[in-house]
């Protein structure tokens, strides 16, 4: 992360899931998404996160912005 742009705004798009059989039936990516579900919820990510000083926020709070 340390490649973003200081005070920008980066969007990542993840399609995180928990493994079941709906998703396996519904899903052909199922496996990518059960990894981005393991990795959003894994302690070394939050702390990369953390340590890299990015603030993760919301959509709420780019639509208030976007307002006018």
């Amino acid at each position: 992360m340390s490649h973003l742009p200081a005070g920008g705004l980066s969007l990542l798009v993840l399609h995180p899931a928990k493994d079941t059989p709906e998703l396996r039936a519904i899903a052909p990516d199922w496996p990518s998404r059960v990894a981005n579900y393991k990795a959003l919820m894994s302690q070394e990510l939050h702390s990369y996160i953390k340590d890299q000083g990015v603030q993760l926020i919301g959509f709420k709070i780019l639509k208030d912005c976007l307002r006018y």
